[in-house]
């Protein structure tokens, strides 16, 4: 099942890959994992992201963005808790959310304000821009 209808790879080329771009991310598309880049992954089906995030190397990563519903949420969180490193990769990866489903109840429960707008979109990537700033 795809969130929002399938909207979430629009919403990130449309608005969220310009802001990562001119806040200096170099962003790719399925690069190796070890590349120094911001990655961009398309989810393929169910369980991807949580089997994606589970096996990651924590040490290359400074944070984590989902665009797409409360499910992937629910992966990418549950991919750290059954990492290797679970409880460090818990306490440590900063996650961006940029809600692109339908309901989204998760994603208004861990926000303080909810609105769609840019400067919304902004604001939750904020996380993410500190993370990438301090790396360079």
């Amino acid at each position: 099942m795809k969130a929002g209808k399938g909207k979430a790879g629009e919403i990130f080329q449309q608005k969220v890959q310009p802001i990562l771009k001119a806040a200096g991310c170099d962003v790719r598309f399925g690069m190796p994992r070890d590349d120094a880049c911001t990655r961009v992954v398309y989810t393929t089906g169910p369980n991807f992201a949580k089997t994606e995030v589970s096996g990651m190397a924590l040490g290359n990563y400074d944070a984590i963005m989902c665009v797409g519903g409360d499910g992937l949420v629910h992966e990418v969180v549950n991919g750290l808790a059954s990492h290797k490193d679970g409880l460090i990769a818990l306490k440590t990866m900063t996650i961006a959310t940029i809600p692109a489903g339908m309901i989204l109840s998760f994603s208004m429960l861990i926000s303080r304000i909810w609105k769609r707008h840019d400067g919304e979109l902004v604001w939750r990537l904020r996380p993410f821009l500190r993370c990438m700033a301090s790396r360079q």
